[in-house]
C-alpha cells in the first residue's frame, strides 16, 4: 500500500484522518502521479499553509508504522474504499468511459464543443478544446440534456477523430495544444 492508497483508505472510516483525506480527494492539483517523496513534499507544504500539518504528521506517523508492520503482507483490496481523486479525474474518464458516439458543436472549420456519449448509460463527458480548464474538470451530462441546435451533430468515434484531426479552427481561437492532443489520444482509445 503506497501513500495515496493509504489516504485513500482513511475516506470511509472514522478516524481523525477522514477529513484530512476527504481534502486530498478534493484537491484537483494533488500530484498523483509525482514519487512518494513528492507528494510528501507537496502535502507539508499544503498542509504548512492550511495550518493542518499537524494531522499531515500524525497521518505520516501512521502510515509509516503500517509500512513497517505490514512489509510482507500483501495489499486487501476488499479493505480499501476505492475512490477517483480530483486529480485523477481524466485519467480514469480516459481509461474507462466507453465512448460509442460524438456530438460535435461548430463547423468543420471551428469545432468549439465535444461531447462524448456512452449510449448504454445514457451520459457524456463535455469538453470544450478551446478552454484552459483542466480535464479533470470534465463536465459528466446526461445525454437527454445536451441541446442540440444547428451548429450540433452526432459523428461515430472515428467520424470524429477525422473531424477533429482535419479541423482548422479558422476563427482564430484555436484549442488548447495539449488538452486536443489528449482528445484525440482518448478516441483513438476507443
Amino acid at each position: 500500500m503506497n501513500l495515496v492508497e493509504f489516504i485513500k483508505s482513511k475516506i470511509s472510516r472514522s478516524s481523525q484522518f477522514k477529513t484530512f483525506a476527504n481534502d486530498v480527494l478534493d484537491d484537483k492539483n494533488f500530484p498523483v502521479e509525482k514519487s512518494e517523496e513528492e507528494i510528501i513534499d507537496y502535502l507539508n507544504f499544503q498542509t504548512k499553509r492550511g495550518d493542518t500539518n499537524e494531522t499531515f504528521q500524525k497521518l505520516l506517523k501512521e502510515y509509516k508504522k503500517h509500512i513497517k508492520n505490514n512489509q510482507n503482507k500483501i495489499f486487501d483490496f476488499t479493505e480499501a474504499k476505492f475512490s477517483v481523486l480530483k486529480s485523477e479525474h481524466w485519467k480514469y474518464y480516459k481509461e474507462n468511459f466507453p465512448v460509442d458516439k460524438v456530438y460535435l458543436v461548430g463547423k468543420d472549420s471551428d469545432i468549439y464543443k465535444i461531447y462524448f456519449v456512452d449510449s448504454k448509460s445514457k451520459t457524456a463527458l463535455y469538453i470544450d478544446p478551446k478552454s484552459d480548464t483542466s480535464l479533470n474538470d470534465t463536465s459528466i451530462y446526461k445525454e437527454e440534456n445536451i441541446r442540440i441546435g444547428n451548429a450540433t451533430r452526432e459523428v461515430s468515434v472515428i467520424d470524429a477523430l477525422n473531424l477533429l484531426e482535419k479541423c482548422t479552427y479558422d476563427s482564430g481561437s484555436k484549442p488548447n495544444a495539449a488538452k486536443f492532443l489528449e482528445i484525440i489520444d482518448f478516441l483513438r482509445l476507443k
